[in-house]
């Protein structure tokens, strides 16, 4: 547990200056010499370089409190206790309301819906999550209906935040879940790890439409790979199947956000995010946004996936043992939405695919915890056979079968030194 704390602390410290290198190429942190996804970091002075905790905590902060939304929704922020009236809003509001931030604040949210019953009902549990979407219409002063949407609500100290997605009316999510429950159902007949990543990785790839799925695995120094890729002909050239990135590819903090909201989705890399506006005196850098559907990614990995070509992708966090496994992630070549109840469709499917996995891990470890109770009986009885003396008893080890070499999987020899003698085998 320390030693994984530890790893956690330096990773977050190399996620630091590459952030500021990135934003700031003068900053304190871009003058860093040697790797920075590695541990020993130093300033050109040749003084290990370590950022304070101011620097890490406005740079948590920047990542959890962006101050801005993803452009295919609107966010809205407001007071529960005053009717819902809209103390924020994202500044692309018009695009739903057909008003703008100043016609709108101040007035409650349920002028514009046309059940608001359905958010009154919704607000009475107390665990906000299990009301999500509440699926409503979105109507103007004259009752007009505009759109249909979901909200999706969470809690927080500012108030009410809600996230509003246009929703598809003609979309069949019932069927989606009908597939996805279908796809679980064959996760059963997988017998290794490596052919469950296979399988859940088709099955995502099948259902989505996104053009790329992959399995990315977390390895124990935290770097990523990926085990499992699927893709369409047109780019099925520019495989990334087998590639390593560094522990940094995903920061510490962004490991974080996943294991909180384990479904994020990019709709369009190359679309600027909404600025939010709150009421005078109210700052957007305490507005967290960690449960956010809305929260938009680090400004550094839209330009990196705009710089591969794809313009949106999801990805979905891979949680094993309270710990983040991996993430299920897939790229478009163009702008694609899926909406909030495909996500619960395939965060369903990833959980099942988590639990599965996780099985299979404790069989194995039961098996090889098993396997290596037997081993050591037989090779002390081996020893035992060969009577009192204990260099004859090295022999057991060496010469028999099983033999020493066996302890290990993949170990082809071994070599016993005992009061000056060495003895090997293989």
């Amino acid at each position: 547990e320390r030693d994984l704390q530890e790893a956690r602390n330096r990773q977050l410290q190399a996620d630091v200056l590459i952030h500021e290198t990135y934003t700031s190429p003068n900053s304190t942190g871009a003058s860093f010499q040697g790797d920075p996804n590695s541990s020993s970091m130093s300033m050109g002075s040749g003084h290990a370089y370590v950022p304070t905790v101011r620097e890490i905590e406005h740079y948590t902060r920047m990542l959890n409190n962006p101050g801005a939304a993803m452009p295919h929704g609107v966010f809205v922020l407001a007071d529960e206790a005053n009717g819902l009236a809209i103390t924020g809003l994202s500044q692309n509001c018009a695009q739903f309301f057909g008003k703008e931030v100043p016609e709108l604040m101040g007035k409650s949210l349920l002028e514009y819906i046309d059940n608001p019953s359905a958010i009154e009902a919704a607000l009475m549990m107390k665990d906000l999550t299990l009301a999500n979407p509440v699926s409503v219409g979105i109507v103007g002063e004259d009752g007009t209906m505009r759109l249909l949407a979901n909200l999706i609500l969470h809690r927080l100290p500012n108030g009410l935040a809600i996230d509003i997605e246009e929703l598809d009316p003609y979309e069949n999510a019932f069927s989606f879940h009908a597939r996805v429950r279908q796809a679980i159902d064959r996760l059963h007949t997988c017998e290794t790890s490596e052919a469950m990543c296979q399988r859940v990785s088709e099955e995502f790839f099948q259902l989505s439409g996104y053009d790329r799925v992959m399995m990315y695995k977390f390895h124990e120094d935290h770097h990523g790979e990926v085990v499992t890729e699927f893709c369409t002909e047109n780019i099925k050239d520019d495989s990334f199947l087998g590639l390593h990135y560094p522990a940094t590819d995903i920061p510490q903090r962004s490991r974080d956000q996943f294991k909180a909201v384990s479904v994020r989705i990019i709709v369009d890399a190359r679309a600027p995010d909404s600025p939010i506006l709150l009421n005078e005196g109210d700052a957007t850098e305490m507005l967290p946004l960690t449960m956010s559907s809305l929260r938009p990614a680090h400004a550094c990995h839209k330009e990196y996936l705009v710089n591969m070509g794809v313009r949106a992708s999801v990805a979905v966090a891979i949680v094993v043992k309270d710990q983040l496994w991996g993430l299920m992630i897939a790229h478009h070549m163009e702008p694609k939405f899926v909406s909030f109840q495909m996500r619960m469709a395939v965060e369903f499917l990833t959980q099942a695919f988590s639990m599965a996995l996780t099985n299979l891990t404790d069989t194995a470890a039961h098996s090889r915890h098993e396997r290596s109770l037997n081993l050591h009986s037989k090779l002390c009885d081996k020893m035992y056979q060969q009577g009192s003396n204990p260099g004859l008893r090295v022999r057991g080890l060496i010469q028999s079968e099983p033999s020493i070499s066996d302890l290990i999987p993949g170990v082809t020899g071994a070599v016993v030194y005992y009061r000056g003698t060495i003895s090997s085998i293989g």
